[in-house]
């Protein structure tokens, strides 16, 4: 299992202005695609926790099954599993036990919702920017996503980024929240 410290800032945009900092840097010809499927308990007993359990599929045949823990001011814990093409449909189709996976309580969750996301990414200052256009439920929606190495310098960054290219911060929930109605 991989475990990582994810350091996020992320602000809702226009589709105008996705278009805009697409052409910016460049970035037109470098959108890709990846699909994320969630799941939870009936209940959506992780979302109240702030846990997301999602499978990512980036369509090159690198599938990880993920447990994030969304922390306080945009610091994650990630916990990831690569798992072939065979196991995401399976677990897709069944419920599972979290415990087979990840080292938290038990809980039985299944498939709830999918989010396929469109995104461009470069390099920024000390950090990695993240261009993103969402389809869930009928609905689409831009936002850009700031990782960083640190929280100090990453919050520095990426208000430098806002000011920079005359973006208002516009607080988003997190994606996952988004695709499950929540």
């Amino acid at each position: 299992m991989d475990i990582k410290t994810e350091i996020e800032f992320k602000t809702s945009i226009t589709f105008e202005e996705y278009e805009r900092l697409l052409h910016k840097f460049n970035l037109e010809n470098s959108v890709f695609v990846q699909t994320n499927h969630y799941f939870d308990t009936d209940n959506y007993d992780l979302n109240n926790l702030h846990y997301v359990i999602r499978i990512r599929d980036k369509g090159n045949g690198r599938i990880k099954l993920t447990l994030k823990m969304h922390g306080k001011d945009g610091i994650n814990n990630e916990r990831h599993h690569p798992i072939t093409s065979d196991e995401a449909t399976k677990l897709m189709k069944s419920t599972f036990d979290t415990t087979k996976y990840f080292n938290i309580e038990s809980y039985q969750v299944s498939y709830k919702a999918s989010l396929t996301n469109y995104r461009a990414t470069i390099q920024y200052k000390s950090g990695e920017l993240f261009l993103d256009k969402s389809t869930y439920n009928g609905i689409t929606d831009y936002e850009i996503e700031y990782e960083a190495p640190s929280y100090d310098k990453g919050a520095r960054e990426w208000n430098e980024f806002l000011k920079e290219n005359n973006i208002e911060f516009i607080k988003i929930k997190k994606k996952s929240t988004r695709a499950l109605g929540q």
